[in-house]
């Protein structure tokens, strides 16, 4: 009776697996074909729609990088992200430190304000109107 639970539960694990590989598949087509239509839609790059997708902290088993005809390769990653032949196609971030909060006290639409200590710290460019 043991000797058959244990083929069962293997069963069991290599079903869920292929499961959820096909999933895994199936979701990758569908963000790829999404990923596609923004690119022409909005002429935006593929490679670096792909490349952004990295800065988020989404897990794919599928590489981003892209081929010679410009479509997504489809090999398994290797390592961050992107297969053995697409390595060289891997983003260089760089993380910055520090605080990303702004000291000025006006809104964006304002360039200068006197007396702002955010304005105060910055080099002040002339802007020539045309």
């Amino acid at each position: 009776m043991e000797k058959i639970a244990k083929i069962i539960d293997k069963l069991v694990q290599d079903r869920t697996k292929e499961i959820e590989d096909d999933a895994e598949r199936r979701i990758t087509e569908k963000v790829t074909h999404i990923l596609e239509h923004i690119s022409k839609i909005y002429d935006l790059n593929m490679k670096q729609l792909l490349a952004d997708i990295t800065t988020m902290d989404i897990k794919s088993n599928t590489c981003l990088g892209i081929t010679t005809l410009k479509k997504r390769c489809c090999s398994k990653v290797f390592k961050d992200g992107y297969c053995k032949r697409h390595q060289k196609q891997k983003p260089n971030i760089v993380k910055t430190s520090g605080s990303l909060e702004s000291n000025h006290t006006h809104p964006p639409s304002v360039f200068y304000l006197e007396g702002c200590p955010g304005c105060a710290n910055k080099k002040h460019e002339v802007m020539i109107e045309i």
